[in-house]
């Protein structure tokens, strides 16, 4: 039998801290990896000194630099094309890893039959923002199945396995780990699930940086064509609130009865919501309805943008090829 090799795979652009950060979480592990693939994008900080700079006892380092106008599909794709390992494993500078969470991937993958492995991700929730933001991007332990979909902060695959799902799509830049497990899915890989493999997702500093990642996260699934149910039930509802608001117009002839009207559905809307969550912070409930609404937002214009831009790419490429 051949001997498991495991190769870490980060892919960086213009986060030198954050790719210092997790770099030494690497060389605090448990058991280290066989190898570290790095691939950073063009950067304007000292992202590429980091990588190239970084030795290791014990670890092969190998540092790529692509283009910045790569996605990060590529520098992904990239990496699995140069590592030697036999297994694969992602995460992202921005995450703090366990101590324990590559000798936890590599235990799952000595079990007979494992080609794929999920870990837990966890939110840094040192404060009301980030407290509200994990809770509405990331999956709590509880409602986790055993074969959860991976994403990139958290996953390995054997490179065979890889092989035969393909690598992510090029032109994907967000949602493109969805769009690969997704493919990984319909052909038969289903991912084991490792809670102690854990990763801490570091959530944005600032609500429009958070507005721009799920609008682009939306966006993304748009392009990738993974179509999600989340996403026609928000336009549903929205919709509804929409026609209500114009039947009371209509009925009524008054802006102001119509309007309060609609503030009345949506508050009761953010109220049913919000019994999902149990927050430890008190201020993040004053926070919640903020983010409800700027996440609302974010999906509503991402799919809308993302489906716009799909039909455009089809159009530019019928006209091509005719």
């Amino acid at each position: 039998m051949q001997q498991q090799r495991f190769s870490v795979i980060v892919t960086v652009k213009n986060d030198a801290a954050a790719l210092q950060e997790l770099l030494h979480d690497l060389e605090k592990q448990t058991v280290l990896p066989d190898e570290v693939v790095i691939t950073v994008a063009e950067s304007s900080d000292d992202s590429l000194g980091v990588a190239h700079n970084w030795r290791p006892k014990g670890i092969k380092v190998q540092a790529i630099s692509i283009p910045g106008s790569a996605t990060r599909s590529t520098g992904r794709n990239r990496a699995v094309d140069a590592a030697s390992g036999t297994v694969v494993c992602f995460t992202d500078a921005g995450c703090q890893l366990s101590a324990s969470w590559l000798e936890s991937i590599i235990h799952a993958f000595s079990l007979s039959g494992v080609q794929l492995v999920s870990g837990y991700t966890r939110g840094a929730e040192t404060s009301p923002a980030e407290e509200v933001q994990s809770a509405f991007v990331l999956v709590s332990r509880e409602k986790i199945g055993t074969h959860p979909l991976p994403a990139t902060r958290n996953m390995a695959v054997r490179v065979s396995a890889w092989q035969e799902i393909g690598p992510f799509r090029d032109d994907l830049n967000y949602a493109e780990d969805f769009e690969w497990s997704r493919r990984a899915e319909l052909k038969g890989f289903q991912s084991v699930f490792v809670p102690d493999a854990e990763v801490v997702w570091t959530p944005r500093t600032t609500a429009l940086a958070y507005w721009r990642m799920i609008f682009h996260l939306t966006r993304g699934d748009m392009l990738a064509a993974t179509w999600r149910w989340g996403h026609a039930s928000m336009w549903m509802r929205y919709l509804f609130f929409l026609a209500v608001t114009a039947f009371l117009l209509w009925r009524t002839n008054s802006v102001f009865w119509s309007v309060f009207a609609l503030f009345l559905v949506l508050s009761a809307y953010i109220g049913i919501k919000g019994r999902r969550f149990r927050f430890r912070f008190a201020q993040s409930w004053l926070l919640y309805p903020w983010y409800q609404f700027m996440t609302d937002t974010a999906v509503l214009s991402g799919t809308l943008t993302g489906l716009m831009q799909r039909l455009y790419n089809q159009r530019q490429d019928r006209s091509t090829h005719a």
